[in-house]
């Protein structure tokens, strides 16, 4: 059968089962399509939870008949279980870092039951903490089950929140925000504006007052909002609300703070840094929506407390892996959530992680089949989603022709004098052993434009006398030490792994493959006296690898002693053109279930190992940068007084 034939019949089949699994018609020019040789996509199962529009106040149809609150109706008869309501801004008035507290319980039944609110309006109750009268915002919890027959399906927690107005005693929905308001944008590059995004349930015109500054809108109708604050101080403190309207309904946040930016060069800088908060084991808050919440609520209040201006957080946010958009979004708005008492006063900055996999799949007789990134990459990839809902900065290079955006999720920004260079190594991804048949990109790779570009922001960074230190930070580690040994960026010594690009239906390998590849990012972040580490996660534990002229690393072709592409023959050499020495520090200890610690060639330049749930503090100031790491129940697992001794001794 012709490829025209196959082309035509899986798009006939495409409009007859139109799913939220099913990949779009035609497949980029860059790659092959799998389709085009008779696969089809993999039998997706449609996401078990529940979705956006069920969540959100839009499944909130009225007051119930006995006046106890808002009726929701999930419009799914299969429905079981509990709902919780409580304050949202609980006590905002004396809490520093807020999060909904739960104080009432109700009975959900075939999709339908009451958010209890009496009793957070009466004068004088045990619980209207926060002295509502005739307006307030209910956080509600759904605990859920779904009877299928004899069977029960756990679905775990699903958090919201809602808006409502008591009047004559009666209660009705109202508008409410559904995300934020969340600070973004804060740096030194610009430290007299910042942003902050937030979304409510309908299309409302939005505006955020500050106090000394003003009024500012974006000037649009709609359900998302970002909104840029202009004319500030830096280094100042200000405080904020939200005020968003429509059709006669306002809503206004209480005043929330937060702090602008330092000029270029100033010290000193505290800042936080995790990864791989997707889904644990142990159910609850554990699993809640493909996010740990359990860890993350805590992180998030001992960073505040610690002193965080920012957080860096790379990547695995979420347990992704799915082909359904809507899921994806949604679990994306968990992790949000998740970190919200920290976020509406804090910036945070996010990098991509393999969990943030957005995929067409296929079915090739295995258990999971094979993945593509899914297409039409300028809407629909992970990139493309990443952009739509973090707020990072916007100075990525254009990516390769075809190839999806690079666009906030490949950036860099200075804070006070430290520069951070944010870079993918998740891009454009394919399963690996399909990437030389339909084409894509492995873990770990870095694409020619990318490496061309790391190298530029390293050598601005070493001629802007602003800048004293670099951190750069990617998913991947480059050195993996427990999990993913046999992937990141070593692949047990494979250099046949490499990316493949299609051009005029012709797949072209990428010349470097992934151990020259990794060896040329190790020659960019070693040849400057400024670059202090590389972050990574991915493997959820914390460790910290020394990296001199002296670390057994591998190199290639030399170590190929066969010639069979694989450093495989027992020799695994360092690298003598290694001119700084500096750290490769991995943090993925903010849920996702613990890794131990593998034997590698470099395992006796492995200073600090942990499998513990873990978080890191680093501090810069004039002289130095220090590292503190800790442990959910706050114990120290590692310190580094000053990670640039080591180049001091250089």
């Amino acid at each position: 059968m012709s490829r025209c034939i196959q082309l035509i019949i899986f798009i006939i089949i495409s409009l007859i089962g139109i799913s939220g699994a099913q990949p779009p018609n035609k497949a980029p020019d860059c790659i092959l399509d799998p389709a085009l040789d008779g696969y089809k996509p993999f039998p997706e199962r449609p996401p078990v939870g529940i979705s956006r529009q069920q969540l959100y106040p839009v499944a909130i149809t009225g007051q119930d008949e006995k006046n106890r609150g808002l009726v929701i109706n999930l419009g799914d008869t299969s429905l079981f279980g509990r709902i919780y309501s409580g304050v949202f801004y609980f006590d905002y008035l004396h809490n520093d870092y807020l999060f909904p507290y739960y104080r009432e319980s109700s009975r959900l039944k075939n999709g339908k039951g009451v958010i209890r609110i009496r009793n957070f309006v009466k004068p004088q109750s045990e619980t209207n903490v926060n002295n509502w009268k005739d307006e307030g915002v209910v956080a509600y919890r759904l605990n859920l089950v779904r009877r299928k027959g004899k069977k029960i399906i756990p679905l775990g927690f699903h958090d919201s929140a809602v808006r409502f107005r008591y009047r004559n005693g009666i209660f009705e929905k109202a508008l409410t925000l559904t995300e934020g308001p969340l600070v973004n944008l804060v740096t030194s590059n610009h430290p007299d504006w910042l942003v902050i995004s937030f979304e409510t349930d309908r299309p409302s015109h939005g505006w955020v007052e500050v106090e000394g500054a003003g009024r500012f809108s974006d000037s649009h109708k709609g359900i998302r909002h970002e909104i840029k604050i202009t004319n500030l101080r830096a280094e100042t403190e200000y405080h904020y609300r939200v005020v968003a309207g429509v059709a006669g309904d306002t809503l206004r946040t209480p005043l929330f703070s937060v702090r602008t930016a330092p000029l270029p060069g100033k010290f000193p800088v505290t800042f936080a840094y995790a990864g791989d908060s997707r889904s644990g084991n142990g159910g609850g808050e554990y699993s809640y929506m493909g996010v740990n919440l359990h860890t993350m609520r805590q992180i998030g209040a001992a960073i505040q407390q610690k002193g965080a201006e920012f957080l860096l957080f790379n990547g695995d946010m979420i347990s992704g892996y799915t082909a359904y958009r809507e899921d994806f979004i949604l679990e994306f708005k968990a992790f949000k959530q998740s970190l919200f008492g920290f976020l509406l006063k804090h910036p945070m900055f996010v990098a991509i992680g393999n969990h943030e996999s957005l995929i067409n799949r296929y079915d090739d007789g295995s258990h999971y089949g094979f993945s593509l990134d899914r297409w039409p990459y300028q809407t629909s990839s992970v990139e493309a989603l990443l952009g739509e809902e973090f707020v990072n900065p916007e100075n990525a290079p254009p990516p390769h022709s075809g190839l999806p955006p690079y666009r906030e999720n490949v950036y860099s920004f200075i804070y006070g004098n430290v520069k951070f260079i944010v870079y993918n190594t998740d891009y454009w991804w394919t399963s690996h052993k399909y990437i030389p048949k339909y084409g894509g990109s492995p873990q770990g790779y870095i694409l020619p434009g990318l490496m061309k570009w790391i190298r530029q922001q390293v050598e601005e960074g070493d001629k802007n006398p602003e800048i004293r230190y670099m951190v750069l930070m990617s998913h991947e580690p480059v050195f993996p030490n427990g999990g993913h040994t046999e992937d990141a960026m070593w692949y047990h010594g494979d250099n046949t792994i490499r990316s493949y690009i299609a051009r005029n239906g012709k797949l072209y390998p990428e010349e470097k493959g992934i151990i020259e590849v990794r060896n040329e990012f190790l020659c960019i972040v070693s040849s400057s006296p400024k670059v202090v580490a590389v972050l990574n996660s991915d493997e959820h534990a914390y460790h910290r690898t020394l990296l001199t002229n002296r670390t057994p690393i591998g190199l290639f072709p030399q170590d190929d002693l066969d010639g069979n592409g694989k450093l495989d023959d027992g020799k695994i050499s360092p690298n003598p053109d290694i001119s700084y020495p500096l750290w490769f520090i991995v943090s993925g200890g903010a849920g996702a279930p613990y890794y131990v610690q593998e034997k590698m060639p470099w395992s006796d330049w492995v200073k600090s190992y942990s499998s513990q749930f873990n978080y890191i503090m680093m501090t810069s100031d004039r002289e130095k940068i220090s590292l503190q790491v800790y442990s959910l129940t706050g114990q120290l697992l590692d310190q580094v007084d000053d990670l640039c001794a080591i180049k001091k001794k250089h």
